[in-house]
């Protein structure tokens, strides 16, 4: 049963090390990753994902952000498109919260 504990306990380690790691990576504040969480969510709920990044971009370029920099974070992140990047930021900031907390 140790073993099982070690275990987990290493697994559970890798995840916060691999969030921390994404924090210290991010190209754009917690504020501005909450805005494009909120805007990822508000175009999702009108329609399906395309299955690219189109609205991630899009809020890139309206906050005239570095878009190439912020994508290539969140593909880093696992968000190939707009559906998984919205899933990234809501793991992301809900760790963030945790250690705010």
């Amino acid at each position: 049963m140790v073993e099982v504990d070690r275990k987990r306990t290493l697994k559970k380690a890798a995840r916060v090390d691999e969030r921390v790691r994404m924090r210290s990576s991010m190209p754009i504040t917690i504020a501005t990753a909450v805005r494009l969480l909120d805007h990822l969510d508000q175009r999702l709920g009108a329609e399906t994902c395309k299955h690219d990044l189109r609205h991630a971009t899009a809020f890139c370029e309206a906050e005239s952000l570095d878009q190439e920099a912020i994508i290539a974070w969140l593909g880093q992140a696992g968000g190939y498109c707009d559906c998984e990047a919205l899933s990234s930021l809501e793991d992301l900031l809900e760790e963030v919260r945790k250690f705010q907390a």
